[in-house]
């Protein structure tokens, strides 16, 4: 039974239209390692309106699609870009933060996957391994440039937001 499980996802990861959800699933969980909130803010702005939810009030994301959520994920979000070059901000590889951003990039990937009717366990997955990815990249890029090319880490910072929202939004504009 299991074993017939896994065929099935398989095939379905074989999809060309499931492989690009799943795809996007696992890149915006590395935005969410890089910048925990972006996600939801991005997808929450760039959702403002979006018809089909109108029509499909079981989607997972139409909570995203309220004047509230947009208020909060982008006030969290700003907060975050903040709060991220602050000295005594932990590490993002800390249990806590690491555990964090792995909730979120799994949230994430399950509500694309959802949405788009496919397997909301493997989108969860996808975007757990995306947030996980996105966490050590963005922590051992910003101190390896640091040690490279001197810039103060706030700087690094900086080049990280504009990354993380960029990709974020990029990623999110074809999910919404």
């Amino acid at each position: 039974m299991v074993i017939d499980t896994l065929r099935g996802k398989i095939s379905d990861i074989s999809d060309t239209a499931s492989t690009g959800v799943y795809v996007r699933s696992a890149a915006l969980g590395f935005v969410g390692g890089l910048r925990s909130i972006t996600p939801f803010a991005a997808l929450s702005l760039l959702r403002h309106g979006n018809a089909e939810d109108a029509a499909s009030p079981a989607s997972p994301l139409q909570y995203l699609d309220t004047p509230a959520a947009r208020i909060i994920t982008s006030v969290l979000a700003l907060g975050e870009l903040v709060g991220d070059k602050l000295p005594f901000t932990p590490s993002r590889l800390s249990p806590g933060p690491l555990a964090g951003r792995l909730i979120i990039g799994a949230l994430v990937g399950w509500s694309i996957c959802r949405q788009a009717n496919r397997s909301p366990l493997l989108g969860a997955a996808l975007g757990a391994l995306g947030a996980a990815s996105g966490s050590a990249a963005g922590y051992y890029a910003r101190t390896w440039l640091g040690k490279v090319t001197k810039l103060p880490s706030p700087v690094l910072g900086i080049l990280e937001d504009a990354l993380a929202l960029g990709a974020g939004a990029l990623i999110a504009r074809k999910t919404a």
